[in-house]
């Protein structure tokens, strides 16, 4: 009975160096598997941007995202090119944060498709998504996709649910 406390504070000192350190692997886990599924369905809708882009205009592929909330890790925001005025850069791409990080991109490139939404930046965060992707009939004006040519063919992304 005399060691009882002592064996008490020992365990409870384990404990408060064990928990933090699990938590920490936990949370860096969680934070992988949630990148890892974000990078899957992002190539999903990259492969139906290049493809739309690729059959030209007035052609549309409705595609299916299901980015799931994490126990420890949650997508904050999705963001997916611009409006028609924004920069090249930010039309070729995919951008993400995953807790309040460091913002991620996943760029379209070789060649560089320029995707707007009429309203802005298609944003939105985890959940099932649909999302419509389709190659615009009219040329835009501008260089948006970067290639230096006065007039570029865009692709349309907006939210259908």
């Amino acid at each position: 009975m005399e060691g009882f406390p002592l064996n008490l504070l020992i365990m409870f000192i384990v404990v408060a160096m064990i928990v933090p350190i699990s938590w920490n692997y936990l949370e860096v886990y969680s934070t992988r598997q949630t990148q890892q599924t974000i990078d899957t369905q992002l190539s999903y809708l990259e492969s139906a941007v290049r493809e739309v882009y690729s059959m030209g205009p007035g052609n549309s592929r409705v595609v299916d995202m299901d980015i799931p909330g994490g126990v420890v890790a949650d997508l904050e925001y999705m963001r997916i090119g611009g409006a028609p005025n924004d920069v090249w850069s930010n039309l070729s791409s995919f951008r993400y944060s995953i807790n309040g990080g460091a913002e991620q991109y996943y760029m379209i490139t070789d060649p560089n498709i320029a995707m707007v939404n009429m309203t802005g930046v298609l944003e939105f965060s985890e959940g099932h998504k649909k999302i419509e992707v389709r190659t615009l009939d009219e040329l835009v004006e501008g260089d948006l996709d970067g290639d230096g040519a006065k007039y570029s063919w865009v692709v349309e992304v907006r939210l259908v649910y």
